[in-house]
């Protein structure tokens, strides 16, 4: 989520979340994410995927409705709730697994799960430590298992506090 669409008082993360999801920008990301899935991962048949931070579950629930079983990962509990829901909804919850967990313990919290696919979009830049997370990936993975990773872009960042100022001067 971007600093625009940050919570705003009174708002739960999980509201935020879902604000910044119907945003042109987030459309747009979400389905450059899903072309990149189609185009550059092998999903023909049923892949046992990890959605690592989840959040309401709208990658799970797209990748649960092509056959796959995912496991959803997610720390903060209303948005875990709220992907339960979601899948739920969709008639899709018993493909998956909700597990509420940071990515700081995913390893510990699934140890012994190994993953065809593992999606981490847009969360590696909130934590402090990144290398160990991905060696959890990498203890996670299937042999031959692939690892999609998305994360902003600093230079995209810059242009866009750049296009944020001048909106703000009126140029």
């Amino acid at each position: 989520m971007d600093k625009e669409h940050g919570a705003r008082s009174g708002e739960t993360t999980a509201d935020a979340f879902l604000r910044y999801q119907e945003s042109a920008a987030s459309r747009l990301r979400y389905a450059l994410a899903n072309l990149n899935l189609t185009t550059l991962h092998s999903l023909a048949g049923s892949a046992k995927v990890l959605d690592a931070a989840a959040g309401n579950g709208l990658m799970a629930e797209r990748l649960a409705s092509q056959g796959h079983s995912v496991t959803l990962y997610e720390m903060d509990p209303e948005m875990l709730q709220r992907a339960g829901q979601r899948l739920d909804r969709s008639g899709l919850l018993g493909r998956c697994q909700m597990v509420q967990g940071s990515l700081e313990t995913i390893e510990g919290t699934l140890g012994g799960q190994r993953f065809d696919l593992i999606l981490c979009h847009h969360s590696l830049e909130y934590v402090a430590a990144v290398p160990p997370i991905l060696a959890a990936f990498r203890q996670l993975s299937a042999p031959r298992g692939e690892l999609s990773l998305i994360t902003l872009n600093p230079v995209s960042e810059v242009i866009r506090s750049v296009a944020v100022i001048c909106r703000f001067i009126g140029q």
